[in-house]
This record gives C-alpha cells, sequence and structure tokens, in this order.
C-alpha cells in the first residue's frame, strides 16, 4: 500500500501537482547580504468531502547578493517522506523597482525544479521561469502582486512513457505579503495548469472550471 502510495504521489506530481509545490520565491529580492528561511504550505484544492488545498510542503533558503538579486534553494518535505528528493534551485533578479504608488515593481525568478526518485533512480527537471509585478503599500511595505508562473517540460515522454502533450505550462498567480520586522506571511492563489484537462484526474479537484485547478498556498518566511 505504501508503494502505491509512493507511485501515485509520483505519477501525479509530474503531472499537474507538479507545478502546485509552492508559491513563488522571494518576489522582492532580499537587501544586500540579508538571509531568509521560509517553510509553506500548500497545494491544489481539492474535494474529497471536503474543501481543502493539498498539504505540499517545502522549505528554503534565501541570501540577498545584492539588492537586486537574491539566490536561493529548497527541499520539499512532503516529496522526502515518499522517498523522493526534490528541490527547485534558482534566483530572484528586480527588473524594475517604482518609487510611484500605482505603477508596480517587477521582479523574474529563473530556477531548476529537479525530482529524484531514489528507488526507481529516475531524475527528472523542469525549467521555470517567473515574471512578477508587485505593489507596496502600508507603514511596512507590505506589498500584494499579480504574475506568471512558468513551467517548461524537457522529457518527450511523460512518467507513464506515453507522449508528452504539454512543453509550456503557464500558471497565473495573485497573492500578497505582510510584514513585520523579521517576518513576512505570504497567501497565493494561483491557477494551475489550465491547459490540462481534470475531468478524469486521480483527485477530485475543487474547481468550476473543467481544466486546470486552482492552488492556495500560505508561507512564512523569517529574515537575518
Amino acid at each position: 500500500m505504501i508503494q502505491l502510495y509512493k507511485k501515485s504521489y509520483i505519477i501525479l506530481s509530474l503531472t499537474l501537482l507538479i507545478v502546485a509545490c509552492a508559491p513563488s520565491r522571494f518576489i522582492e529580492p532580499l537587501k544586500k547580504n540579508e538571509q531568509a528561511i521560509s517553510v509553506n504550505l500548500g497545494g491544489p484544492i481539492i474535494n474529497p468531502g471536503i474543501v481543502l488545498p493539498v498539504p505540499l510542503s517545502a522549505a528554503t533558503y534565501g541570501y540577498g547578493i545584492d539588492s537586486n538579486i537574491t539566490a536561493f534553494g529548497s527541499i520539499h518535505i512532503t516529496s522526502l517522506l515518499f522517498g523522493n528528493i526534490q528541490t527547485d534551485l534558482g534566483t530572484t533578479v528586480s527588473l524594475y523597482r517604482s518609487t510611484e504608488t500605482y505603477i508596480p515593481s517587477i521582479s523574474t525568478s529563473l530556477n531548476a525544479n529537479i525530482i529524484w526518485d531514489v528507488e526507481d533512480k529516475i531524475v527528472r527537471a523542469w525549467p521555470q521561469l517567473d515574471v512578477n509585478s508587485y505593489w507596496q503599500y502600508g507603514k511596512k511595505n507590505h506589498y500584494a502582486y499579480i504574475g506568471i508562473s512558468n513551467w517548461f517540460e524537457l522529457s518527450k515522454t511523460r512518467y507513464s512513457g506515453q507522449s508528452q502533450i504539454a512543453r509550456w505550462i503557464p500558471n497565473p498567480q495573485i497573492g500578497t505579503t505582510l510584514k513585520t520586522k523579521r517576518y513576512q506571511f505570504q497567501l497565493e492563489l494561483k491557477f494551475l495548469s489550465p491547459g490540462t484537462n481534470n475531468e478524469f484526474a486521480f483527485v477530485p479537484y475543487a474547481t468550476p472550471f473543467k481544466r486546470g485547478a486552482l492552488g492556495f498556498y500560505f508561507g512564512v518566511i523569517r529574515t537575518f
């Protein structure tokens, strides 16, 4: 039974769930030499009798190379529980910093998502490119953002051996980050894989649409 759950998790991860493991990383770059540790929880919203997000989780470390570039790396805790090593490594770069209230700042993140199935010795990787616009508000410079997370499929075949259908998987997102002196709290809603038919999905997604799924995420960031 554990083996069945493990394989089911892998198959799901390599289809719709793989684009749902985490919210956007460090939309606003850290300050120069600033460090951060974050933990996030959430995923596609499902309805197996009660509506709730899949509890996918990850821990991330970030470092401000300078005020415009933040490097980060993460380990996905849920994957580890199923015997898989999953990580995403990359950088967030500030493209434009706005000084006007209604004009957004713009950042982009480029990273590699990697999953290693230790038992079957299978490694898969997906490049990811995120672009976000964000507006600061309030005395503590909270910010709201909107953007798109783009996943790119490099393999010619899916995990099942079938031909790959989609090479580009866009995932629009909207969210907000609330700040205290040392902590940040992130909430994000994402429209996952809108081109994927969900009518015959392994899990019952809680969405009014016949394609894709809605994902909800909560993250806590500690800076130091």
